[in-house]
């Protein structure tokens, strides 16, 4: 029954991968500051957060290498597999950490420093013209933006809605910290560990790895900004799912 379990456990994970893959087709950007944001960085975090460090390390990994290749950046292959997996098993062995679960404190200001990160992003980053979409056309790469290869739709998004909703998330936050002692007391410690993980793996890729061996150069000191917004966002995301599904439970 014990090796029946980890099979079922493992497929489930395969699957998941899957859909983390396809999932990076769908999409949030902001022209001005070019923020990028999909939908599978936010399913990596709270899968890590939830189901620990193998499973987050293989679907953020396989997941993340899968979509890179999908979207048409073969030299991005790598990172994924490597930097995202990395991510993955940091939150979901930090969570698994033997933790002091009476320090409510501890907990709830290292939640409050990741949302005033969330408002910060949202404001500096994910504010003003924002294009919600789907990548309808897999392996175009940079061509993306050719007739055909995405779909998307536009709105404006205020500052204040990413105040208001920060304000709204903290509250949230503290009154589940607050109702229930749960193993996600040092969610907020892993998720911006592995936020860490993201920004830093990725600038170290981007400025030695990849114009040597793909000949390949981008400029890793801008991308910062678009890795940390993602991250911090997805972390977010993962933070609040996590602490509703242990509330639940």
């Amino acid at each position: 029954m014990k090796t029946f379990g980890k099979i079922k456990q493992w497929s489930v994970a395969v699957f998941l991968a899957i859909i983390v893959g396809f999932a990076s087709g769908l999409f949030m950007f902001v022209p001005v500051s070019r923020g990028l944001f999909t939908v599978a960085e936010p399913l990596i975090f709270v899968l890590a957060l939830l189901s620990g460090p193998y499973v987050g390390a293989f679907v953020g990994g396989v997941g993340s290498a899968l979509a890179s290749y999908l979207l048409g950046y073969p030299h991005y292959v790598i990172a994924s597999l490597a930097v995202k997996a990395s991510a993955g098993f940091m939150i979901g062995w930090l969570i698994r950490l033997k933790q002091p679960t009476e320090n409510k404190l501890l907990s709830i200001v290292m939640s409050l420093i990741l949302i005033l990160f969330f408002g910060l992003a949202g404001v500096k980053i994910y504010s003003g013209d924002v294009y919600f979409g789907y990548v309808k056309t897999f392996f175009l790469g940079e061509n993306v933006l050719s007739p055909g290869g995405l779909q998307a739709y536009g709105m404006f998004v205020p500052e204040w809605f990413w105040v208001i909703s920060s304000a709204t998330i903290a509250a949230y936050i503290i009154l589940c910290e607050l109702k229930s002692a749960t193993k996600l007391n040092w969610a907020s410690i892993a998720l911006l560990s592995g936020c860490s993980v993201m920004i830093f793996g990725y600038f170290l890729y981007e400025t030695f790895l990849m114009p040597t061996f793909f000949g390949v150069t981008v400029d890793p000191v801008a991308n910062i900004t678009t890795n940390a917004g993602q991250s911090i966002l997805s972390a977010t995301i993962a933070l609040i799912l996590g602490r509703t599904f242990m509330l639940k439970r």
